[in-house]
């Protein structure tokens, strides 16, 4: 704890804006920043058309907190709820399933295809808004029965953002060759955990290794931090729940003060001038989390690796979240979708771009072996000495 102290020291010393208007509540933040950001840009190398969404957490404070995984053995059997099965899978992940009917090879006298996926959302969810092929079900009727299901594992459904998801993506099933449904078919939704009412967008992890995947070091613990869900229209109900619980164990700060909107739309115009950013699709101001210092460092892949992810704690730092497409250097082309894919986001060039919401500064793809570390926060008052 020392050394974290002593970061904050050095990030007090490094990133203070000089003016004192530069430091905002989040509730004062929320206030200034507008629902959508539409401008146009343009650079040395092409114009850049933004039309993006701007989410911020509806809280009253931004604490600073140390978590770790929310999901304990199960108290109940996956009878007495309702469903065929139970997995406890640690700290960080409990799931539910009940199996679902297997498609025919044939119907109506045709053949079946594989069931293909075609259909993405990433916003717009009204409880109306229908997602599931040939299945009357509405997304608020979903949303109930997941919530039912999460209660009644003995969760809280509140601390899940499962009215504002981060896809839906939809599974077709259709006669061999063709693309009209011919059965209902299924969808996932996947959904944030929530911790003091903020949305956990990811571990830093995940926007700081290569975009291939190569840099990721073998004793480096990886956190899926989506919750998901399947509807399966051929059943009639959902089919599977995967929940990645989080709970507070330690607060380091009950609030801290937070740069404005403007220092954090200047850092992502930075990014646009540079040529990087070429489309940006939503901006969310939320947690990312942060190993322990030298904490995963230690144990050897296998049984120990494992073990230690279980019983891991990680460090939730403010951070505004760029989805958007995204290139290391400016005169490089985009690269199109895969065939099979509908879905531009479905790309190796989308990115989830960070920007410290205390600091401004954008969070880079690093090979550092301190990359995924914690480094500490600023005080409101370290603001008044």
């Amino acid at each position: 704890m020392n050394r974290i102290l002593c970061m904050c020291m050095i990030l007090l010393s490094l990133y203070i804006p000089a003016l004192a208007e530069d430091w905002l509540s989040i509730q004062e933040l929320s206030e200034q920043v507008p629902k959508r950001w539409m401008q146009t840009y343009e650079t040395k190398w092409r114009s850049i058309d933004i039309d993006a969404q701007i989410c911020v957490p509806q809280v009253d404070l931004m604490p600073v907190v140390f978590i770790e995984g929310g999901a304990v053995a199960p108290t109940v059997s996956a009878a007495e709820i309702g469903w065929d099965r139970i997995r406890f899978d640690g700290s960080y992940r409990i799931g539910i399933s009940r199996a679902a009917p297997s498609y025919p090879s044939q119907y109506n006298g045709m053949k079946l295809g594989t069931p293909f996926a075609e259909g993405n959302w990433y916003g717009g969810f009204s409880p109306d808004n229908k997602y599931v092929p040939l299945d009357d079900i509405s997304f608020g009727e979903i949303v109930m029965r997941t919530e039912d299901a999460i209660r009644a594992l003995g969760y809280n459904p509140d601390h899940f953002q499962m009215n504002d998801p981060v896809r839906i993506w939809a599974h077709h099933v259709c006669p061999y060759g063709k693309k009209n449904d011919i059965l209902p078919g299924y969808i996932f939704i996947e959904f944030l955990p929530k911790v003091n009412g903020i949305p956990v967008l990811s571990h830093v992890q995940e926007s700081v290794r290569g975009d291939t995947g190569t840099k990721l070091g073998d004793s480096e613990f990886w956190l899926n931090v989506p919750s998901g869900v399947t509807y399966h229209g051929y059943l009639g109900d959902l089919s599977n729940i995967r929940l990645c619980p989080l709970r507070v164990c330690q607060t380091l700060a009950e609030d801290i003060p937070l740069l404005s909107f403007d220092a954090i739309m200047a850092a992502i115009e930075g990014e646009i001038h540079a040529g990087h950013i070429r489309k940006i699709y939503e901006i969310e101001l939320g947690y990312v989390l942060y190993n322990e210092p030298d904490r995963f460092r230690t144990a050897k892949p296998g049984k120990d690796r494992a073990a230690e992810g279980h019983t891991a704690r990680y460090y939730a730092r403010p951070m505004w979240q760029v989805t958007c497409l995204y290139k290391d250097t400016a005169t490089e082309k985009l690269r199109g979708t895969p065939g099979d894919s509908d879905d531009e986001r479905n790309t190796l060039d989308y990115y989830r771009l960070l920007i410290d919401a205390q600091t401004g500064m954008v969070i880079r793809k690093s090979n550092a072996q301190d990359r995924c570390e914690y480094k500490g926060f600023i005080s409101w008052d370290d603001l008044a000495k």
